[in-house]
């Protein structure tokens, strides 16, 4: 499968232990996030003795797009972009399970009932059932604002991803969306 960004780097983040603040343009809310410390790495190999025992990672191929296989056509202003653009494919561990409505959230209710999407056109309010919570999940940004074209359902990657992804890692996945 060859659905990850050309000419990429491979990257392990952790945690530092350090926060970051900053404000939200959009609300002027105050925010605070876990800052990360970043290492690049040459080979697939070498995440194993970056990350050890911890519970707490993200590996990213970080690079750019499109890539051999797209996992989805992207648009910019309703038009599909076929256009050059950043592209990363993040894989993300917690060591709790966080809300797949927000992730950066730490719910701790232990409601793994169902996350909330919003169409990011429309703000259509999108359910998905049994998505509430995870701990692993498996992240594709795209530059330049770019969107997937997303109808009534977020179920818009390439059948072959998730088949793979179910194979690779054991577990059952369902697709979301979220903007940062």
């Amino acid at each position: 499968m060859e659905a990850v960004p050309v000419d990429s780097t491979l990257i392990v983040m952790k945690p530092s232990g350090r926060v970051r603040y900053g404000t939200d343009p959009l609300t002027g809310e105050k925010k605070s996030f876990p800052a990360q410390d970043r290492t690049v790495i040459g080979i697939t190999a070498d995440i194993v003795p970056n990350i050890g025992k911890l519970t707490e990672y993200s590996v990213a191929l970080d690079g750019q797009g499109p890539p051999n296989v797209p996992p989805f056509p992207v648009y910019a202003d309703g038009t599909e972009f076929t256009g050059k653009y950043g592209f990363v494919v993040r894989c993300c561990l917690k060591s709790k399970a966080v809300s797949m409505s927000a992730p950066h959230e730490n719910d701790s209710s232990g409601n793994s009932g169902n996350a909330v999407f919003y169409h990011p056109r429309s703000g259509k309010t999108i359910k998905i059932r049994g998505t509430g919570r995870a701990r692993f999940w498996v992240e594709f940004e795209f530059g330049k604002w770019l969107l997937p074209k997303i109808e009534d359902s977020p179920n818009i990657l390439e059948t072959a991803i998730p088949a793979l992804a179910q194979k690779s890692f054991g577990l059952d996945f369902t697709q979301g969306f979220y903007l940062l």
